[in-house]
């Protein structure tokens, strides 16, 4: 009896040993595989962070903790948890290529504005200081020379353009049920919501008409009178769009890339026509408009997003905000108004320094109340 006791207690202590050996065995594997792969961030870097944000208000604790137990592996997630200093290393002066990458790619990838930049130039915010981009003409600076002969010089450089930051903002305000679940389907959720914020802050007004300003920057087609589309008696559909986008592409020549910026119903239009020229379908322009644009002269700049969580503000629930109250005769009181705290709500608030410009004049044309 006493021999058979040993013998279990000493294949207990082996059993013991052996889990020992293969839970080191599994964490280093999992270690091993993190540090070399190439993706090791499969998600949303923004909805994430803006997760940790949010959790780490519900649960009470800091949001490198939450960072650490559900994102273990997140490096950039990880080293984004601490202050928030460009200047400092292991920070966003490491990360703030990965932060753009992923606000263009992840939260504004069918945008018009990320479809636009990426035919155009690229640039990113460094600090508070204006970008500026070089403005020229396209127009033939060399010519096929003799031997010998000299070679002819063309003045290019006009001058620059200016892209100084500007802040698009918004908030959204989320239940605490909303946090329930996993850590993905937060994840999920919230890269979603910001997803269709920042193209709605982005794209409207990328796409309208009116003049920039020292807090927005200039819609594409301000300043620009819109062409007059083929009337509805002329020919077909197809030979009415076939002379409009002839007509849209002549005024912006000599383009070096151009595209097409149309709304959903034209989209099917010029899908059916498979036409050279890349066209971007647009949700938001609105229905029988076209856009013309030299994506060569497009330029743009992105900073990193900025979010703050909080549970405890009054804030104006509306879409045209204003100051909660204002001082008058009589006083006004902006309405809806809610308490976070009242309501258990938490309210997340992203600051994202963005802005565009075109390089050229004569680089957009655009017709409204085209007939297909």
């Amino acid at each position: 009896m006493n021999d058979l006791t040993h013998t279990l207690g000493l294949m207990r202590s082996e059993l013991r040993d052996v889990r020992s050996v293969v839970n080191r065995v599994d964490h280093k594997t999992a270690r091993l595989a993190a540090a070399n792969s190439t993706s090791i961030r499969n998600g949303c870097l923004t909805a994430r962070t803006a997760a940790c944000a949010l959790i780490s208000r519900v649960t009470k604790r800091s949001a490198a903790a939450v960072a650490q137990q559900l994102w273990p592996y997140d490096l950039e997630l990880k080293a984004a948890t601490g202050p928030a200093r460009t200047d400092t290393a292991g920070w966003s002066a490491e990360l703030i290529g990965v932060m753009v990458a992923d606000i263009a790619d992840r939260m504004l990838p069918q945008s018009v504005f990320s479809q636009l930049r990426a035919m155009g130039l690229q640039y990113t915010f460094s600090g508070n200081s204006v970008t500026r981009v070089p403005s020229v003409q396209p127009v033939p600076s060399g010519n096929f020379v003799a031997e010998g002969a000299a070679v002819g010089v063309g003045a290019l450089l006009i001058n620059s353009t200016n892209l100084p930051p500007r802040k698009a903002a918004s908030i959204v305000a989320l239940t605490k049920e909303t946090l329930q679940g996993s850590a993905a389907s937060v994840e999920t959720s919230l890269e979603t919501i910001l997803r269709e914020d920042l193209t709605l802050a982005v794209d409207n007004i990328l796409l309208d008409n009116v003049a920039g300003d020292a807090i927005r920057p200039p819609g594409l087609r301000a300043g620009i009178a819109g062409l007059t589309p083929t009337a509805a008696g002329t020919g077909n559909t197809f030979d009415r769009a076939v002379a409009d986008v002839e007509a849209l592409l002549n005024a912006i020549k000599p383009a070096i890339k151009p595209a097409l910026i149309v709304a959903t119903p034209q989209s099917v239009t010029l899908g059916n026509m498979l036409l050279p020229t890349p066209a971007i379908r647009a949700p938001f322009l609105p229905n029988r408009t076209v856009i013309a644009i030299d994506c060569a002269a497009f330029a743009s700049i992105v900073g990193t997003i900025d979010l703050s969580s909080t549970e405890e503000a009054l804030i104006h629930m509306s879409d045209t905000p204003a100051q909660i109250g204002v001082a008058g005769s009589p006083n006004a009181i902006s309405a809806p108004a809610q308490s976070l705290f009242q309501t258990a709500t938490l309210a997340l608030r992203s600051l994202l320094d963005i802005n565009r410009n075109l390089r050229r004049t004569g680089s957009v044309a655009w017709m409204t109340g085209v007939n297909w």
